[in-house]
């Protein structure tokens, strides 16, 4: 569902800029408080998973994305509409951990890759599904609409839930921390909303600082008082012990972060740059999805082959590299666009794998829930993070008259540039991981 709404939404981006008469810069703001929100109540679903169960969780949170999907199908101006997204947030916030939390506990020794191929493949048909679909709902109909494709496939997941997701508790599981709960959720959200509103002229600079930072050490200080006080926390810093998790989660956030802000960047240029339409937009980001799925089948294999550290390795090359390309193709290239779309989909599927496999090779059953929400809380950020950068790259090259002339008659090429250097940086984690023989192709064939 998730990746239905992400889809839709990004492709439908420009037509709601000219709707709702908002820059899509700014509308950035309205996709990323879904993430704000998501990732200030995240921290809670692997407490409310083990305390309350599983599948009741997960239909509580599917429930409440239904909710928001119907507001933001309503909402007629762009307050409304970020408002709207926010409880979609909150649906979000319990509605994937808790399915991968499922996963991980599910999955039999030797089985997690499979399990984890398995479990992003229904995502993908989402991004099949969703970036045409919005296109032609866009051209054809109204933005509201792509909305309501939500009710229908989430009650249809109420309903498989009750009938096929196991209600995992954790007996004598410790009172929920409050207290560490506000604490996370005001850091995150003071960092999250500091960050993503420098350079909307939403607040003065100084202010939008002023939360990053004070975000920043908020988070920095209940770091250290969960360690002085021990016990069970809301966000435990603790799973970072763990070498391969620690550096699996850091180079997953860079990654994640760059796959954010292409995916908000990519909509923006085909329309208002290339002149696609919304529907043709649509249709190529679809190729993206197919390359994705078709990687479905050698993820495994490629994983036994190379193993995790080199794959993960060589992932972060390529992904470098077709970013660079798309950089400089000419203006009507769709046929190109396409191909390199499928190469980076494929790319893409595999790497998320590798990282939602080998960051739990080696932990204890014990430290699993608090390691599944830990990560999710990092991809959470990293992805919103990675939105409001791809916004304000755009931002500035657009106030720049050389990079402005550029945009209009061609490819972003400095925006995709920075794009993808920073997820060239990746590979410096992910050669520290060639060090971990349990990362190496002898150990992941035997996966």
């Amino acid at each position: 569902m998730q990746e239905i709404d992400l889809a839709l939404l990004n492709t439908a981006i420009p037509g709601m800029s000219a709707s709702l008469q908002v820059d899509p810069t700014l509308l950035s703001l309205a996709v990323t408080a879904y993430w704000v929100c998501a990732t200030i109540f995240m921290p809670a679903s692997g407490w409310a998973a083990d305390r309350f169960g599983t599948r009741i969780i997960f239909q509580i949170a599917v429930g409440i994305f239904i909710v928001g999907s119907i507001c933001c199908a309503v909402s007629s101006n762009f307050a409304e509409l970020t408002l709207s997204r926010c409880i979609q947030g909150v649906g979000g916030a319990f509605m994937v951990p808790v399915a991968r939390l499922v996963v991980v506990k599910e999955a039999a020794p030797g089985s997690l890759v499979r399990s984890m191929i398995w479990f992003t493949t229904p995502s993908l048909l989402g991004g099949i599904i969703g970036a045409p679909l919005s296109g032609y709902l866009v051209t054809y109909l109204s933005w509201s609409s792509i909305f309501l494709v939500n009710v229908p496939t989430g009650l249809a997941a109420i309903l498989l839930a009750g009938r096929y997701v196991p209600n995992y508790k954790e007996d004598g599981r410790p009172a929920f921390d409050l207290l560490g709960f506000v604490q996370v959720g005001l850091a995150l959200g003071a960092l999250l909303f500091g960050l993503l509103s420098i350079g909307r002229n939403v607040l003065p600079i100084f202010v939008s600082m002023g939360l990053a930072a004070g975000g920043m050490l908020a988070m920095a200080h209940y770091k250290r008082a969960t360690g002085r006080r021990g016990g069970v926390a809301i966000l435990d810093f603790a799973t970072l012990d763990a070498r391969t998790f620690r550096i699996t989660t850091a180079g997953g956030a860079v990654f994640v972060a760059g796959v954010g802000a292409t995916m908000f960047m990519m909509p923006i240029f085909l329309q208002n740059s290339l002149g696609f339409s919304a529907l043709d937009t649509g249709l190529l980001l679809m190729c993206g999805t197919f390359g994705t799925l078709a990687a479905r089948a050698a993820a495994h294999w490629a994983i036994g082959y190379f193993g995790f550290a080199r794959l993960m390795l060589l992932n972060s090359i390529a992904t470098c590299s077709i970013l660079a390309a798309l950089s400089v193709l000419p203006t009507a290239s769709a046929p190109a666009i396409a191909v390199l779309f499928a190469f980076a989909g494929a790319v893409r599927s595999i790497q998320y794998t590798c990282l939602n496999s080998a960051a739990y090779i080696g932990l204890k059953p014990h430290v699993l829930t608090a390691s599944a929400t830990f990560a999710s809380v990092a991809q959470q950020v990293s992805f919103a993070l990675g939105i409001g950068f791809g916004a304000t790259l755009l931002e500035v090259s657009s106030r720049s008259p050389v990079v402005a002339s550029v945009l209009r008659e061609g490819p972003p090429m400095l925006p995709l540039i920075a794009v993808s250097a920073m997820t060239l940086l990746t590979a410096f984690f992910f050669a520290r991981l060639k060090l971990d023989g349990r990362l190496s192709a002898g150990a992941a064939r035997n996966d």
